[in-house]
């Protein structure tokens, strides 16, 4: 009875000076959130949430721009509102935007490429990334060809549906078609529809993206991704990648062996320059690994994104018949039927471009952008975020604030304009790509990709419901990026005399 006793003294006395412990080791000044508690952390609020962003903004509501997240013994800071924004990933973006250690950074990448690298290796290859892109027209007039090469193609595609219907789901045309464009740049190829090696890149990078795991519950427990089974398809996630980059990596050394100084040909050749230039400083932040991440994170980054962003906005114009008019009639009226949309009409097609940023705004493809990790603690208002926390930065505050948006969850275009008909600045809260250092390198791309897209398709094709009984189901399926649920559609061609 008495080795009983002193056992249970012995733990409870170990108990306590956990608990001591424990408050001790809780930062000072940390933002709020709720009480956080010993062994469960404070994330209790989302326990049976189907909704995470619901949840995050009744916390917002409760605690402010910035809030506090904390299980494993890590912090997560949430941080919510365009004012906010601006004051932490941009005046303090250079201490707020490295990547912390997570599943993607140590396991997918391993530290290289422009996306979940940090420090001085990534700083110089997302500059020199950029730069080398900007030589091959990567979001200039100059590159729209590459994309209307792929417009003409959608657009005979769709033709020969004649009005059957079409189904919209991920790894479809747009897919294939964004895709081409990026490996046109980055590969220097352009790949029929049907070839062996494009088709095998699409599924890669879909068994890539399509894995929110990988930025979510790994990265606060990476030993899952070993679990027996593979629940949380952590080795399905590096499986994927490596075969992408098995890939990938056939066509740089195709490259290395054909390369020709004299003869630049694409991103690959430029960053085969930049590896083998004498006297470069940085020479050694330059390699294959590195080549290799960064045309992956390209093809990844830029593919799936701009294609979800394509079938948000056909099945918005399914379920708004009058906004799809209205961007018609306005085409109609700038440039008539016979002549495709180019970049040089959109400064005159305001209607255009508000149906473009109310489809970025109201899909909200990325509501939770990657998380940010810190060089050193940062002040903010009377709080101390400290330098082991992570930032998990809420785009869809943004998107979604009534303050800023009326009736927020409704799609109108009309909310972008003013009473002339032009925009009224309101674009510039539509931060989808992000913002800071860490702002996506390809948004001015991207947003070429999509006016030219969805303006040569609503000038060549009405959008209609696969049946007039067709239900559509708005609601969002949440990867990496979210994904409208799988839908059909009716592409009912049009022409000049039924204008």
């Amino acid at each position: 009875m008495a080795e009983l006793v002193t056992s249970f003294l012995l733990g409870f006395v170990g108990f306590l000076i956990y608990i001591c412990f424990w408050k001790l080791s809780i930062p000072k000044k940390l933002p709020p959130g709720p009480r956080i508690l010993p062994f469960i952390g404070n994330v209790y609020p989302l326990f049976g949430t189907k909704d995470v962003l619901k949840s995050f903004h009744a916390l917002r509501r409760k605690y402010g721009d910035i809030f506090t997240l904390t299980i494993g013994g890590k912090y997560f800071v949430i941080v919510n509102g365009y004012d906010t924004f601006r004051e932490i990933f941009i005046d303090k973006g250079d201490f707020v935007s490295n990547r912390p250690d997570n599943f993607m950074s140590k396991e997918i990448t391993q530290g290289n490429g422009i996306v979940f690298s940090s420090g001085h290796r990534w700083k110089v290859n997302r500059t020199s990334t950029l730069s080398l892109l900007r030589k091959f027209g990567f979001g200039k007039k100059s590159f729209e060809e590459k994309i209307m090469k792929e417009v003409k193609i959608i657009i005979n595609m769709l033709k020969q549906k004649a009005e059957k219907p079409i189904r919209a789901k991920t790894g479809d045309f747009m897919t294939v078609s964004i895709a081409n464009i990026i490996c046109d740049v980055t590969l220097g190829k352009q790949f029929d529809w049907n070839d062996q090696d494009f088709l095998t890149i699409l599924n890669s990078m879909h068994g890539v993206s399509s894995n929110g795991n990988t930025i979510g519950i790994l990265t606060v427990f990476p030993f899952l991704a070993k679990v027996p089974g593979d629940p949380f398809r952590g080795q399905d996630s590096l499986t994927h990648s490596m075969i992408l980059e098995k890939i990938l990596s056939k066509y740089i050394q195709e490259h290395l062996q054909t390369y020709d100084e004299t003869q630049i040909r694409d991103f690959m050749d430029a960053y085969i320059r930049e590896m083998k230039r004498e006297g470069k400083v940085d020479k050694n932040d330059f390699d294959e690994k590195q080549l290799l991440i960064i045309v992956k994170d390209l093809l990844v980054a830029g593919t799936e994104t701009s294609a979800n962003t394509m079938r948000w906005f056909i099945l918005y114009m399914v379920t708004h018949p009058k906004a799809q008019t209205r961007m018609r009639q306005e085409i109609l009226d700038v440039i008539g039927f016979s002549t495709y949309p180019s970049m040089d009409h959109k400064d005159q097609m305001p209607y255009a471009e508000a149906v473009l940023n109310e489809t970025l705004r109201l899909s909200c493809i990325s509501p939770l952008s990657l998380p940010h990790g810190l060089t050193k603690d940062v002040r903010h208002d009377e709080f101390t975020i400290p330098k082991e926390a992570v930032l998990i930065p809420n785009i869809s505050s943004i998107l979604f604030d009534s303050t800023i948006f009326e009736n927020p969850y409704s799609f109108s275009p009309e909310r972008f304009l003013d009473e002339n008909g032009q925009l009224n600045g309101k674009e510039k809260y539509v931060l989808s790509f992000s913002v800071g250092e860490r702002v996506c390198l390809g948004e001015a791309l991207a947003r070429m990709e999509l006016f030219l897209f969805m303006t040569s398709l609503i000038q060549q094709f009405e959008f209609l419901p696969e049946s007039e009984s067709s239900v559509y189901d708005l609601q969002r399926s949440l990867g990496m990026i979210r994904t409208p649920m799988p839908y059909c559609f009716i592409a009912k061609e049009l022409s000049n005399d039924k204008q």
